[in-house]
């Protein structure tokens, strides 16, 4: 079985890992005693047991780990995540002999064993985790050991598979092909080998090992004609659960009192450990803000309500709480008091808040007095944001599942907040994606999940408190809509009940400021990208303009493939909201659809290069790599405007389209430019050519612009080596791009300022209603 084989991989790697976290210490004793300090017979009599220690936090590291997820981690070569599991390996084994020193007060540990010994288990463990998984697959399982599996099933499912198949390889498992309904075969990437009825001639000829069967059985009698099928040829069988989609819910089992039991959700909440644990958080925060915090802001506050706006200093208002149980949470008022439009949402530049009021908003010091209802734990430092009773019913009539939110305590802060959905509500998606960061974290809570929140949150805070030294917005006419204004009808048919998306669909997406980016494989994308349409991959500079050119946000939006090409917005974005964001390299993408046999054809692609020496130096790459592409299958872009708003339309190059349509346009421009006139061409068009926006990509590749090592692509480093071969041309630009930190913090997934606020989606709103 498969799983067997990835666990004993599993087992091996760590014996092998324990063998170099013994060799560490070996190698930082040589070092320290040779060249720094002196040895004696003791530190070779209790060093052997600190070796012990070490692996014992190691184990222990193991043991805390979700197994599947490990395993998914091995075979990836994503450095990031090899570096996160290297890192939190360290501090399990660093901090286990700390820990161990400290209760058996044992000092006689070499400091400087210690400064060389934690830096060399990381690079050591690094490394084992980049290289060893694979070479210790090669070694356990050879040609002997290969597993040849048929997949019975629809390609659409087998679609599903195909990076575990991918992952699986590695194991010895080998797909050899697909049998069942021969629609879109193209889509596994496996031949297609017959129906089902095929199958004992398929089991026979292909001497199949493993059979993945890609549903459930209809009917037991089914199971059993294939289990009887099977043995008779001595195959194992798989079955991909697809409970999911019957259900239309996620699908947990476990096990209870001898009985298995199947649930929608985990809840670790529910383990009155971790409700212990939470508390105290709570009130190891909430306690030193409320005494020591909370006193002199409330002067501060009273002194600015005397100069701007005499009233009550607090503003008390009924939310709903904890199983949507009634109570009143406490705020520093903001706007004036006895405020007649006590039915309309603020929003920004509201004249009902006086202007320190809205430097408290900003600042969200309004929040502050609650910490008080944190220690009378009516709520918790982390947890979704209590609603108003209106808000609630009318959100609960209009979304499914609406109400799970109430099953943890309302939070001063929470995972919807930290990824920006917060304050007035200017689109139907905001509440949909409130509703599912608040889901999102009691399901997965986890006491580091808090500390994050609350470290991100006053990162935030920090960030937007220097907002206007980071970047004096300017807001435009044409930036500050986009689209149609959203009807309250609109509203109500937009949050109906969501249908069930299965994860492995929804995982290969990520809404960064507004935009769907692709974040599978490059091989899937370039899938898509032959399919036709516009194909974006923006860089950082190029993303500071969806604020205020909607020309080029409608461009950028409305492709049919946006990828994570940036790799400076990818740090930035897993830096400031902590969410995964997997690059696809621009480069990979180019690289692997200049490979494609359809585009070595004559007149298949259409080039348009930026200058001259680009088109001398691109052709001749191009033409040693054996794609058939001529000058004429080329053209030379003027200087095209770059006025912010205005479209970017050229005749000339549309009638050279509209004359040789070619089924791929590359476009080796850049600065914002290329996605416009892709768009342009695509709208005018009387086909639908696939229009490739790679900017410098070809450039790169053919040495025309810097060389970006492989490893600086796979680092996203590759905007650092062009500010270091061009400094003059782009480190002006990057400097530039640092505004995405704002940006980002500002609008999160959302697209900047569209569309337009609704008014009043909810009945009985308060002036001060706030998320």
């Amino acid at each position: 079985m498969i799983s067997q084989r990835t666990r004993g991989l599993q087992n091996a790697l760590f014996l092998c890992q324990a063998a170099l976290v013994a060799l560490g210490l070996w190698i930082s004793m040589v070092v320290a005693f040779r060249f720094f300090t002196q040895a004696s017979a003791v530190h070779f009599d209790r060093y052997p047991l600190y070796g012990l220690v070490l692996v014992l936090g190691l184990f222990f590291e193991l043991l805390s780990r979700d197994r599947g997820k490990t395993s998914a981690l091995q075979f990836r070569t994503d450095i990031f995540d090899q570096h996160a599991v290297s890192v939190r390996q360290t501090l399990f084994v660093a901090g286990t002999l700390f820990l161990y020193l400290a209760a058996a007060k044992d000092a006689f540990i070499s400091r400087i064993v210690l400064l060389i010994l934690i830096p060399l288990l990381h690079l050591l463990l690094f490394g084992s985790n980049c290289f060893l998984p694979r070479l210790l697959a090669r070694r356990v399982f050879g040609e002997n050991r290969i597993g040849r599996a048929l997949l019975i099933g629809s390609p659409r499912d087998a679609h599903r598979l195909r990076s575990w198949l991918s992952e699986k390889e590695a194991f010895g498992f080998r797909a050899i092909g697909i049998i069942g309904s021969r629609s879109e075969p193209e889509l596994t990437g496996l031949p297609w080998l017959g129906e089902r009825s095929d199958l004992e001639r398929v089991l026979h000829q292909e001497q199949v090992t493993q059979v993945v069967l890609l549903e459930l059985p209809a009917s037991p009698e089914e199971h059993e004609q294939l289990v009887d099928t099977l043995d008779n040829h001595g195959a194992r069988l798989l079955i991909l659960s697809n409970l999911e989609e019957k259900l239309r819910h996620r699908v947990v089992h476990f096990e209870d009192g001898g009985l298995e039991f199947i649930s929608p959700r985990t809840e670790p909440l529910e383990d009155p450990l971790n409700r212990g644990l939470k508390r105290l958080l709570d009130l190891a925060i909430a306690v030193p803000v409320t005494v020591i915090a909370l006193p002199p802001l409330a002067a501060i506050v009273w002194l600015l309500h005397r100069l701007q706006s005499p009233g009550p200093l607090f503003y008390r208002q009924v939310r709903a709480g904890i199983q949507n149980r009634q109570f009143v949470i406490v705020k520093f008022r903001t706007m004036h008091a006895n405020n007649p439009e006590e039915s309309r949402q603020a929003s920004p530049g509201d004249a009902r808040v006086f202007s320190a009021g809205h430097w408290i908003r900003r600042m969200s010091l309004d929040e502050v007095p609650q910490f008080w209802n944190v220690i009378t734990s009516e709520m918790s430092v982390c947890g979704p944001r209590p609603h108003l009773l209106a808000h609630n019913a009318d959100f609960a009539r209009k979304m499914r599942r609406y109400h799970l939110r109430a099953s943890v305590k309302p939070g001063v802060t929470g995972l919807a907040q930290v990824r920006g959905f917060r304050g007035e509500i200017k689109s139907s998606s905001d509440i949909e994606q409130r509703l599912e960061s608040d889901i999102a974290y009691f399901e997965n809570w986890r006491l580091s999940f808090d500390l994050a929140i609350i470290f991100r949150t006053g990162l935030q805070i920090l960030l937007f408190a220097c907002n206007g030294l980071l970047r004096p917005r300017k807001r435009t006419v044409a930036g500050a809509r986009e689209g149609a204004h959203v009807t309250s009808r609109e509203f109500d048919s937009e949050i109906t009940a969501r249908t069930y998306i299965p994860a492995a669909v929804r995982r290969n997406f990520r809404q960064i400021l507004g935009i769907r980016f692709f974040t599978g494989t490059a091989e899937e994308a370039v899938a898509i990208g032959l399919e036709g349409g516009l194909v974006v991959a923006p860089s950082a500079p190029v993303l500071l303009g969806l604020e205020d050119d909607p020309i080029q946000r409608a461009a950028i939006r409305g492709s049919a493939l946006a990828i994570t090409d940036s790799g400076l917005m990818v740090l930035l974005w897993q830096l400031l909201t902590g969410e995964k964001a997997t690059r696809v390299s621009g480069l990979r993408y180019l690289e692997l659809l200049l490979n494609q046999p359809q585009l070595r054809a004559p007149g298949a692609t259409f080039w348009v290069m930026p200058s001259p020496e680009a088109m001398t130096h691109n052709l001749a790459w191009l033409q040693k790599r054996g794609l058939s592409v001529s000058p004429a299958d080329c053209y030379l872009a003027p200087e095209y405007s770059r006025s912010v708003g205005d479209r970017i339309t050229d005749l000339a190059l549309l009638e050279l389209i509209r004359e040789r349509r070619p089924a791929h346009v590359i476009m080796a421009i850049g600065g914002g430019i290329q996605e416009k006139l892709g768009a342009e061409l695509l709208a005018l068009l009387d086909y639908r050519p696939a229009v490739h926006c790679t900017g410098g990509a070809i450039g790169m590749l053919t040495g025309e612009q810097a060389r970006i090592p492989g490893w600086a692509d796979r680092l996203c480093l590759g905007w650092l080596f062009r500010c270091f071969d061009d400094p003059a041309r782009f480190i002006p630009r990057y400097w530039e791009a640092r505004n995405l930190v704002s940006l980002m913090l500002h609008y999160h997934g959302r697209l900047p300022d569209a569309p337009t606020p609704i008014k009043s989606p909810v009945t009985g709103t308060t002036a001060e209603a706030r998320c």
